[in-house]
């Protein structure tokens, strides 16, 4: 007898048989583990499929040849995919003070930009008799630094996806208050323009940044309250800039405009070094000590980044629609900083430093705007919002009980068909000790030995009913089912399950509890059959009830969608992208978004119609002060609303390209109507000047109506 192994032994057997299995695992899957042996001589060889090593043929061996293979692909970070939730640099896993900290970081950035903008207007004044200039010349440093702002959302994009957002906030903001510094310190009045332009297009980027970092802090249902606070500042920024350049102007010298920004950016660039990085990407990028070059992927995410804004708006006709509604109210804005100004003047005698402090009318709007979005939300918003989440979560529960349900019921039914169609011997004596005594008396195995017998004739009968119900259908129309081929299904395997997945491999379209209850109708009865009533005919015949609920449960369903029609394909030239399915079935319906923005659509047209007709010297000024106030208003309401409609609506991804083609199209307005406004006063005087202004305001509001109240179901249509 040999020797017993030792426990060492044992254990060393062990091993050696876990590691043997392992390596046939790993070989079965096609590479090797890269830890062992052979990968630390030939990582490359070690890590090649069996098919491209086995592909190297004898021949090429002795020639000294191996066939080329292609350059293997960076491995993907599936520990970042899956771990990026409870990453400590998730944006979204910091503390609520940090996320508010960079909330008013971005805030503040937008605030002194868009404050930029229109502080230059009231020096207007000064440039036409300083250097002998015509009105719509003093206009352009107003006016091409709005188009240069146009352009920031496009070069943001592609610099974001190489350097990340806080490089471009730190590059850019300095970049900005470099060519604000120059433009304060040139005398020559194409050289302010010049740098009027070029700061409006560094300024860009930085711009766009603010709400692309407020959705990566926070989570949808936690943003609403940051984004109100964040969207106060496009609109409140340029009205500051007003007064404050009209108390500038009055007190001190033209450059000093120039100084004031230049101050405000200096007082930005100081709590940017501080921040933190949001991208995901740079953040991963930076974690896995990875390079900062560009790909050759990352130049197609580049073409991407500057084509995917035009083609959101040209694709989306809700966001097309909302981003010219709002762009005509920062287009109107613009217009008034240009008009308003020399409307007092003429009528009220103000002076430039009265006139940019009865501008403070506007900021008193924005404020009470403000309050009125955060009251909306809280009360109103929030609290529907959740009644309906809870509401289609209960829904949704349901309709999973009900679906769980009809499973059930459908697997009974289909397992009390397809028993199989066997003759099974004769019955014994119902009596319970003669039945039993007559199984110990049989052999065991007799039963199990006699081979089934098929009931062709039942079979020949379903395959026939089975082809012609199939036959009916519509959607099977090109194909023409035999109802021998179905005959040979049933002989060879009656499941009912079989059955139905033999005709699904064929391409075949049919329900299947209407395909159960059509073979119920089929079976014979049993007085009509060849041979004695068997239990087992007598128990499909007793089923009919099971699978003739389970058809009326199904028909008793909302019918689904038909099938559209096949049509031959047409060549097209530019296929729009499908519909996002950004929102969750228990998500709110965005249109709710937009409820602000039917009162304010009125409001805004009212309030231009209030300022044309009642801005004259029979008039106190603090009639058009008022309607100045309303505008500011209705307008932060129908901006604020839009832009939180298309945060919801379209999503992270395709709602970052949506803003970002309604900031293009915001600044594009307001440089075309700043460019327009004083021609259009000079011909048409203040009352129809800004009547014209309110009609626009009339159609345009138009739009929130139709999405309000037609967006929803169009939206279901077209799913």
């Amino acid at each position: 007898m040999p020797p017993m192994p030792t426990e060492l032994e044992e254990e060393a057997w062990r091993r050696r048989s876990t590691k043997r299995q392992s390596y046939t695992s790993q070989m079965a899957c096609g590479t090797i583990y890269k830890g062992s042996r052979a990968s630390t001589a030939d990582p490359e060889k070690a890590t090649r499929p069996f098919s491209q090593i086995s592909s190297t043929s004898t021949t090429e061996v002795w020639a000294g040849r191996t066939p080329r293979r292609k350059p293997s692909k960076p491995d993907h970070d599936v520990y970042g995919d899956l771990h990026w939730d409870i990453n400590a640099r998730n944006p979204r896993n910091w503390s609520k003070r940090k996320k508010w900290a960079h909330t008013l970081v971005a805030s503040g950035v937008t605030f002194t930009i868009t404050l930029a903008s229109s502080i230059v207007t009231p020096a207007r004044g000064y440039l036409i008799p300083a250097f002998d200039t015509t009105s719509a010349i003093a206009t352009l440093p107003l006016s091409l630094f709005l188009l240069g702002l146009a352009f920031g959302p496009f070069i943001s994009r592609c610099c974001c996806a190489v350097f990340g957002r806080k490089i471009i906030y730190i590059v850019f903001v300095l970049l900005f208050a470099i060519f604000t510094l120059v433009a304060g310190l040139v005398d020559a009045l194409h050289g302010i323009i010049i740098c009027r332009m070029f700061a409006g297009v560094l300024a860009g980027p930085a711009l766009s940044q603010g709400c692309a970092i407020i959705g990566e802090m926070w989570a949808p249902e936690n943003r609403t309250e940051a984004l109100l606070f964040y969207y106060t500042m496009p609109l409140l920024g340029p009205v500051v800039g007003l007064v404050i350049g009209g108390y500038v102007r009055w007190s001190e010298q033209y450059n000093w405009t120039r100084y004031v920004v230049l101050f405000a950016s200096a007082a930005c660039i100081v709590p940017i070094v501080f921040i933190s990085e949001t991208s995901r990407k740079i953040i991963m990028r930076r974690q896995l000590r990875d390079s900062i070059v560009p790909s050759s992927a990352e130049g197609d995410g580049l073409r991407s980044a500057l084509v995917a804004p035009l083609q959101i708006l040209f694709s989306r006709p809700a966001a097309l629609l909302l981003s010219l509604q709002s762009g005509y109210a920062f287009a109107v804005l613009y217009a008034s900083f240009v008009a308003f100004p020399r409307v007092l003047h003429d009528v009220y005698a103000f002076d430039v430093g009265s006139q940019g402090l009865l501008f403070l009318s506007m900021v008193i709007g924005i404020a009470v705007g403000y309050i009125a979005l955060v009251l909306h939300h809280k009360l109103l918003y929030a609290p529907r919002a959740e009644q309906w989440q809870a509401q289609r979560a209960s829904e949704a529960e349901n309709v999973r009980r009900t679906a769980r349900n009809t499973r059930n019921t459908r697997r009974s039914a289909t397992s009390n068909f397809s028993r199989p169609n066997i003759k099974p011997r004769a019955a014994t004596d119902s009596s319970t000790n003669l039945a039993l005594s007559h199984q110990a008396s049989r052999p065991a195995s007799k039963g199990m030995a006699e081979p089934p017998v098929v009931d062709k004739q039942r079979n020949a009968s379903l395959a026939a009913a089975a082809a012609a119900y199939l036959n009916r259908l519509e959607a099977n129309r090109d194909a023409q089912i035999q109802s021998e081929q179905i005959a040979l299904i049933l002989n060879t395997n009656p499941a009912f399950s079989d059955l139905c997945a033999a005709l699904e491999s064929y391409h075949l379209k049919f329900d299947t509890v209407q395909l159960a209850k059509v073979l119920v109708d089929a079976l014979p009865p049993p007085s009509t059959s060849d041979g004695p009533a068997t239990p087992q005919r007598t128990a499909l015949i007793s089923s009919k009830h099971l699978h003739r609920s389970a058809a009326a449960a199904r028909l008793d369903e909302p019918a689904a969608e038909a099938a559209p029609p096949l049509v031959p394909r047409l060549p097209t030239y530019y296929t729009a992208p499908p519909e996002p399915q950004t929102q969750t079935p228990t998500s709110a319906p965005p249109e709710w978004r937009l409820l602000p923005t039917l009162p304010a659509s009125l409001l805004l047209a009212t309030s231009l119609f209030l300022f044309a007709w009642t801005a004259r010297a029979s008039v106190h000024w603090i009639v058009p002060c008022l309607g100045m106030a309303l505008f500011a208003f209705s307008a932060l309401l129908t901006f604020v609303s839009t832009e939180l409609y298309i945060s919801d609506r379209y999503g992270a991804h395709e709602g970052a390209s949506a803003l970002a083609g309604a900031l293009a199209v915001r600044y594009l307005m307001g440089f075309a109507f700043a460019m327009v406004a004083v021609p259009m006063y000079d011909r048409l005087g203040v009352g129809w000047g800004t009547s014209v202004l309110g009609f626009g305001g009339l159609v345009m509001g138009g739009c929130s109506w139709v999405l309000v109240f037609a967006g929803r179901g169009r939206r279901k249509g077209r799913r």
